[in-house]
Parts: C-alpha cells; sequence; structure tokens
C-alpha cells in the first residue's frame, strides 16, 4: 500500500494541473484517507467551479466520521460563500463552535465573508465581534463584507471609524491589505481626502493599493490627482494595468478635461508616461510612431493620450493584438 501522502500529493498534482477527473478517481480509489485527503478534494473541487460537489463530499467526510480541521472548515465555509448557500453553512458554523474552532482567525475570516455574501451583514458583525482579531485576514474580510452589501455608508457611520481606530491602535493602518479596504469605503463615502491620507502611510503599496487611490479621486473630480497618482505609480516601478487606465479615462471624463488638457495641464506627468512606454516596452515601428503623435497632439484631448497609452500597453503585454 502506497503511503497517504504520496496518495495526497498526486491529487494536489492533478487539481493544480486542472485534471480534476483524475483526482476523483484517485480519491475514489484511495485504500484509506485521512482528513487531508478530504480537505484536499473538498478545495481542488470548489476551485474548479465544482462547489455542489465539494460541498457533498464534505457531507459524506462527517458521515464517514472524519472530524475536520480548521483548513477544512475554512474551505467549506468559503465553499458555502460561492454558492452561496445559507442553511448549509449556518449548519457550518455551528459544527465549528462545537468543535472550538470558532477563534481561529481564517474559520473567522472565511465565516464573516460567508455571511457577508449571504447578505447577512449583521451576522457578519457578530461573528466579527465574538473576540477581537489581531489578524490582517479577519479586518479585511469584515471591510470586503460591509462593501459587497454596498454598506459603505454604514461602514463609517456606524463602526468604521471604530474599525479604522482600532486598525491604528494595531498597528495594522500600514498594511496594505487593511488600507486599500479603507481607501476603498471612505472613497465610496465621499472622504476621498481621508483615503489619500491612508494611502500616504501604506507601508509597501502594492498595485490594489494605487488603483484604489486613482479610481477614488476620479470618483470625485479630482482628475489632477489621479493624474499626479499615476505620474508617481510610474516612477516608482510599479506597471499599470486595465484598472489604471480605466480610471485614469474617468478622471478625464468627471474633471471635465477631455477638451482642455495640455502638456502644462500635468507637468512632468505626460514626460514620465512617454518615457514609460518607450523605454519599459522598448516601443518600436508603427507602435512608437503612435506613441510620438499621441504625445505630440496630447493638448488636444487628455483622453485620447490614454486610450493610446492602454492600447499600446496593452499591445505591448500581448492582451490585444
Amino acid at each position: 500500500m502506497r503511503d497517504i501522502a504520496a496518495w495526497n500529493s498526486m491529487i494536489y498534482g492533478y487539481f493544480c494541473n486542472g485534471r480534476v477527473d483524475d483526482a476523483m478517481k484517485l480519491f475514489e480509489g484511495m485504500p484509506c484517507r485521512n482528513v487531508i485527503s478530504w480537505t484536499s478534494m473538498i478545495s481542488g473541487l470548489d476551485q474548479h467551479g465544482k462547489t455542489n460537489e465539494a460541498l457533498f463530499l464534505f457531507q459524506q467526510m462527517v458521515v464517514s466520521g472524519v472530524e475536520p480541521t480548521s483548513s477544512t472548515f475554512s474551505t467549506v465555509i468559503t465553499s458555502c460563500a460561492n454558492v452561496p448557500h445559507l442553511q448549509l453553512g449556518v449548519q457550518v458554523h455551528a459544527l465549528v463552535v462545537m468543535l472550538g474552532y470558532s477563534f481561529d482567525a481564517f474559520v473567522t475570516a472565511s465565516l464573516v465573508t460567508f455571511y457577508a455574501n449571504c447578505k447577512q451583514i449583521d451576522n457578519c458583525c457578530k461573528v466579527f465581534n465574538e473576540k477581537l482579531h489581531i489578524n490582517v485576514v479577519v479586518w479585511t474580510a469584515l471591510l470586503t463584507g460591509y462593501g459587497l452589501n454596498h454598506k459603505h455608508e454604514d461602514a463609517l457611520k456606524r463602526e468604521g471609524n471604530e474599525i479604522h481606530a482600532t486598525a491604528i491602535k494595531l498597528c495594522l493602518e500600514t498594511d496594505a491589505f487593511v488600507a486599500n479596504s479603507l481607501i476603498v469605503l471612505y472613497s465610496k463615502c465621499g472622504n476621498i481626502k481621508t483615503g489619500v491620507v491612508i494611502f500616504k502611510n501604506i507601508g509597501e503599496k502594492n498595485i490594489v493599493s494605487w488603483n484604489s487611490i486613482i479610481v477614488g479621486c476620479a470618483q470625485h473630480g479630482y482628475g489632477m490627482w489621479a493624474l499626479a497618482f499615476f505620474t508617481q505609480m510610474i516612477r516608482v516601478g510599479v506597471d499599470p494595468d486595465e484598472i489604471t487606465f480605466t480610471g485614469l479615462l474617468s478622471s478625464c471624463s468627471r474633471s471635465g478635461m477631455l477638451q482642455k488638457g495640455s502638456l502644462v495641464c500635468v507637468g512632468s506627468g505626460s514626460t514620465a508616461l512617454f518615457t514609460f512606454l518607450l523605454n519599459k516596452y522598448s516601443l518600436g515601428g508603427s507602435r512608437r510612431y503612435r506613441v510620438i503623435q499621441a504625445f505630440r497632439l496630447f493638448c488636444g484631448a487628455i483622453a485620447a493620450w490614454v486610450e493610446v497609452l492602454m492600447q499600446v500597453t496593452w499591445e505591448a503585454q500581448g492582451l490585444r493584438k
């Protein structure tokens, strides 16, 4: 009999390579299974769009007498959130409490996300308030949950300020994941200036950080701020994506810069964009010509310039032919 760890590794490998049917056949043929075997199958099925099969497998696991671990619970609760399946999720939550996993940070984060996806924002908060978790995963889940339920104003008026204050006390305000969520919340509530302050305090900014502040500025008519942040983004070496360019186009539209843009408007920002494209992707031939022409005609319309940047960048990255 082959070692059970080897069987589990093979199941994991099959799922990593998208061979779902092979993983299922291997699992069914295993002479014996442990909790890792079941959890790997449940996770793999859910990740490949077979969430209902994953939940059914979990029920089989419980009936067979295998006790779930915190990893199993996190996986199953996430599956319930993806469907979403409120009734089963509540039953799993009860089992979590019975087996003493209710204070596990990752299980709690999964429960917060589950109730948020099921539009049960009050239960989402109850789960969070059962224990003060000094863990970025749980805080991010709560903030994202408010966003999923369009409760940005409630999050700030009722509990958001408290959440922010506690995040500062726990030294989580500089964490990119927590800060990004706070930027989105404040932006949705019209308080983009506080979002800017939070953005500046982030220790290591990622692409989501830059996009959050650029889109936030765009939504509130601060077009020049959006362009300024984009310039900073390029200078520190962060590559823009489609969300970045969409935010820039939106900022041009909302700020009334579609027809009155000029090189003077953004100062060195235009030069930064120009240099970024030519150097980053070593553009030559027709692409280089189009960028140069767009640069010369820049004073005619900022939005047109941004569109050319977006199209050429995507082409250079192989995203569009």
